[in-house]
């Protein structure tokens, strides 16, 4: 049931068959000399411990080798190979199982191997070879010629080479770009959670445990699928009816034990897979534990499986000097037994009985001087065990007792050997155990401090010429969970509520159980007389919303209920109450002066205000000066005429609608005439063409003036006013567009008065501006910056305008940074080799443009094949600081001490879709010459050795580490 088997010991056989055949007669008198002493009896126990970084050193001739693909683990190899009664010898290759028959105990002793590819290479001598034919006693001189022949060829590199090239595939040699790179049925993908490729099977199949093959699980039987010829004309009628899941990669859920598997990385689309260390079972479709499936399908063949039986006939001895192929036992007086095997009738098959087939022990009952000897081989007869059925218990009870019988019962009052082993076991944390057995030689085994999960056992029985076995599982459930009581939390659990505000939410979300909360209910304990609350929609929610409340106190409760039916409660108090209205506030205004020969003024009361409104506006006259007339005065404006030279004092009284009251005072100071001032002329607006040497401002005009002071108060460009304190004066240096320029006049009384004039400068003849682009470039794919400059541009008056384009043939790389695209020297990054083509063009201020092209070359590095590509975990924010770090710890990785290595990161990149960030270096190492640049493809492979001898040596995780395009 081990699946098949991939080499063999044919080539040495029939090198060496020749001579084989006249010793068979001895090789079986040798091996009935063992049967005299008793039954043969598993040697599992002589296991040494394992030896790492080696291989067998006979290599690929070292004996029969087995693959054996359930296995990915030590432990699970070396029980595999316990057993297996033909099995000397444990390798492992990475995760790979090889169970090996050796064919002598030199052949398969471990050889010690120093290349990194031997790093995960593992032997373990589980049994010596038992060697009881003539090949241990006697070495023909054929045979040890061909012994020397083969040592003289045992290229041991070569030899595992081969091994390893034949019996497996490394993960990182299936590309999904080869047409045939896989076995028939099986397709290169990325499986599980990893990020390599390897073969696995098509999608709608899954892998036969017994076999190895894979076997289409669609449910038309009667259409032929890739790799599978021989399906459309043969149903297979043990086929389930499970059909692929489709996933979406980080976003849909699969089943329990299995993970989103998709073609691509650059793919989310894919399919459920089970994940590592669980198959998917031919019966469900479900993944299930690949231990228990592989115990289950042992039990399955065991119990199918035919006896045999050995016939006993006796034929004439032939001369020992006559090569005859027939084996048998030679007697003392030359009489030969010849042994065969066959079938023998069908075991009993139960779900808890099983038997297995006779173990060949064996025992001479008569060896005799006569002429005619027969030598007996009496049947080993199958004993029908069991071992109960399968337990389960929970913790905390961690003790369990396993009884075992066998039938048919002994007659001879001796008693059966029973041996109980453990197959497989949950993992114990770290300093701990597993359990404890007591009594594994008896019928009844004891065992104790159990842990959490599954445990296999093998029950086999022994007795004279008798043997029987069967298997038992105990399941240990975890501890029951002691319920803690629900916690009903409400938030906010007081609030207040002030009207015209009448809507509130209640949370209760935040209610915590060691479970989940099941249900939630809301009631009124206590509300305001007249109000009926509408809880209805939203009382076995979470969350309580309640609206249209009316002023008065609330309380309510939540009650919330656990999985396990155990409830709690709380209260919320919510207090509407009623909106407050507040008294008004007036406002007259502010004091006024009026001067006369004006009487008149109007009073603003409109500024009043009050959170309901205001409904009367009172004024009244609270001073004592001259008479006035007051119209308005029961509105907001008062309008007053006829006033008199003096002070007068108003009073505003404003009501609203709650009769609350307030008041404000206002001043109006009527004052004597007043004596005119000066009275500013800074002439008429004007335009004028460019170019313009200089205009005149003229402000001769103005009226009662002493002085004068020009002043500029907007414009393109600072003019200059030659004489700002004259009343004329010259302005120079105008360019295109409108000034304002402002006259202050000042009297001989002090007071003063400002004008001003508008000028307009306008170009009549415009020139067309002068694109340059620059000369053309021609640089190495390593620049990490191209400069395009563009300032050799020329205008008559100005560019107000640069844009930069380019060419459509050009390759689609580079970019440009910021807004340099828009300005007159563009800057260029992340270009490749090729020839790009930009044209630049150029505006003016009145609206005329003009355009130039230059070219850029962009020609491969002279060191891109040194560049090393790594592809880590994209971080939230790579900074410099990370950077510098990254760079010190590469170079420590890289080199030593003495080594004088330095790395220097080129660009980085970002895979936004797969979370990764990918970094360009280069390593260069300091000679007397300056700095040499290391080989990429050398920096790579020593940086791939180090990171797998120390994982965790970079504080960044490193998903890919190879030379620049080949990642």
């Amino acid at each position: 049931m081990y699946w098949s088997r991939f080499g063999n010991s044919s080539n040495r056989s029939q090198h060496t068959g020749k001579h084989k055949a006249g010793y068979l007669l001895l090789v079986v008198l040798l091996m009935c000399s063992q049967c005299i002493s008793g039954t043969l009896t598993d040697i599992c126990s002589h296991q040494t411990g394992a030896e790492w970084q080696t291989t067998p050193i006979g290599g690929i001739d070292a004996g029969t080798y087995t693959k054996f693909p359930p296995a990915h683990d030590l432990q699970s190899c070396t029980t595999a190979c316990c057993d297996t009664e033909t099995c000397n010898l444990v390798f492992l290759f990475e995760k790979t199982c090889f169970l090996i028959e050796c064919k002598s105990d030199d052949s398969c002793e471990p050889e010690k191997r120093t290349a990194d590819k031997f790093a995960l290479a593992v032997t373990l001598k589980v049994r010596p070879v038992l060697r009881l034919g003539l090949e241990s006693l006697i070495t023909t001189k054929e045979e040890e010629e061909y012994k020397h022949e083969d040592a003289a060829n045992d290229d041991s590199e070569a030899l595992i080479s081969k091994l390893l090239s034949s019996l497996t595939r490394k993960l990182d040699e299936c590309n999904p770009e080869a047409l045939h790179g896989c076995p028939l049925g099986e397709e290169c993908r990325i499986v599980g959670t990893s990020t390599r490729y390897t073969c696995a099977c098509l999608l709608g199949s899954v892998r036969e445990l017994s076999s190895g093959n894979c076997i289409d699980m669609s449910p038309e039987p009667n259409v032929a699928k890739k790799g599978y010829p021989d399906e459309a004309t043969t149903p297979n009628p043990s086929k389930a009816t499970w059909s692929p899941t489709k996933c979406l990669f980080g976003l849909s859920e699969c089943g329990i034990h299995e993970n989103c598997v998709t073609h691509s990385t650059r793919k989310r689309s894919g399919i459920c897979e089970c994940e590592d260390g669980y198959i998917r079972s031919m019966k469900t479709g479900v993944c299930e534990d690949e231990k228990l499936l592989l115990a289950e399908s042992k039990n399955q063949k065991l119990a199918e499986k035919d006896t045999e039986a050995i016939l006993t006939t006796t034929v004439a001895a032939p001369s020992l000097t006559h090569h005859s192929s027939t084996s048998g036992v030679l007697a003392a007086n030359g009489t030969v037994t010849q042994i065969a095997v066959e079938d023998s009738p069908q075991l009993v098959k139960d779900s808890n009985i099983s038997t297995v087939p006779p173990l060949l022990a064996t025992s001479i009952t008569s060896v005799q001087n006569t002429k005619s000897t027969v030598v007996t081989q009496p049947v080993v007869q199958p004993l029908i065990v069991s071992a109960g059925e399968n337990k389960q218990i929970q913790l905390p009870e961690n003790t369990v007792t396993l009884s075992a019988f066998a039938l048919p019962e002994t007659q001879d009052g001796k008693e059966y050997e029973y041996k109980w082993e453990l197959l497989s076991h949950p993992v114990a944390p770290q300093n701990t155990g597993s359990g404890t057995m007591l009594g594994k030689n008896t019928a009844t085994l004891q065992l104790s401090e159990l842990i959490e999960g599954l445990y296999t056992f093998k029950i086999s029985v022994h007795g004279p010429a008798l043997y029987g076995e069967n298997f038992v599982n105990v399941t240990v459930l975890p501890a029951k969970r002691i319920n803690t009581p629900p916690v009903a939390v409400i938030r906010p659990q007081t609030q207040t509520v002030k009207l015209p505000a009448s809507e509130i939410i209640l949370d209760g979300s935040q209610s915590t159980d060691d479970d989940k909360i099941a249900t939630f209910h809301w009631e009124d304990v206590s509300i305001a007389i007249g109000q009926q609350l509408n809880i209805a929609e939203s009382e076995s929610k979470p969350m309580l919303q309640l609206k249209d409340l009316t002023p008065g106190f609330y309380q309510l409760k939540l009650t919330v209920t656990d999985s396990d039916g155990i409830t709690n409660s709380t209260v919320a108090n919510v207090t509407v109450i009623k909106e407050t209205d507040y008294p008004p506030t007036a406002n007259a205004g502010p004091d006024r002066i009026v001067k006369l020969p004006n009487r008149e003024i109007t009073l603003f009361g409109n500024e009043s205000s009050d959170d309901h409104g205001i409904k009367n506006y009172e004024w009244s006259k609270t001073s004592t000066t001259g008479a006035v007339d007051m119209q308005g005065s029961h509105s907001a404006f008062l309008q007053l005429t006829k006033l008199e030279l003096g002070d007068y004092a108003f009073r505003l009284k404003v009501t609203d609608t709650a009769d609350q009251t307030a008041f404000a005072d206002v001043h109006v100071f009527v004052q004597p005439e007043a004596v005119e001032g000066p009275k500013a002329d800074a002439g008429v607006d004007f335009n004028t063409s460019a170019p313009v040497k200089s205009v005149t401002l003229d402000g001769s005009k103005s009226e009662s003036a002493v002085s004068f002071l020009w002043s500029q108060l907007h414009g393109p460009s600072d003019a200059v006013i030659q004489a700002p304190t004259h009343a004329e004066t010259h302005v120079t240096k105008l360019g295109i567009g409108e000034y304002e320029f402002q006259l202050t006049v000042t009297d001989d009384h002090a007071k003063s008065d400002s004008a001003s004039v508008h000028v307009y400068v306008k170009q009549v003849d415009n020139e067309c501006p002068k694109a340059n682009a620059g000369r053309a470039q021609s640089v190495r794919s390593s620049t990490n910056l191209v400069i395009l400059n563009g300032s050799a541009s020329t205008d008559d008056l100005a560019i107000i305008a640069y844009e930069w384009s380019k060419d459509e043939n050009s390759p689609a790389a580079g970019e440009f940074l910021g807004k340099s695209q828009h300005s007159a020297v563009a800057l260029l990054t992340q270009l490749e080799p090729g020839l790009y083509t930009f044209s630049l063009k150029v505006t003016d201020s009145q609206g005329v443009s003009d355009a130039s092209a230059t070219t850029v070359t962009v020609q491969e590095s002279a060191h891109r094949n040194d560049l090393v590509e790594m592809q880590v975990q994209e971080p939230e924010a790579f900074t410099e600081k990370m950077k510098d770090d990254l760079v010190r710890q590469l170079e420590l990785v890289l080199g030593t001490k003495q080594s004088n290595i330095s790395v220097i990161i080129k660009t980085i990149g970002h895979e936004r879709s797969l979370g990764r960030m990918v970094i360009l270096f280069i390593v260069t190492k300091k000679t007397k010459d300056g700095a040499e640049i290391q080989s990429g493809v050398e920096m790579a492979a020593q940086l791939q050795k180090r990171l797998r001898a120390y994982p965790q040596v970079l504080d960044i995780s490193v998903y890919s580490v190879d030379t620049f395009g080949n990642s």
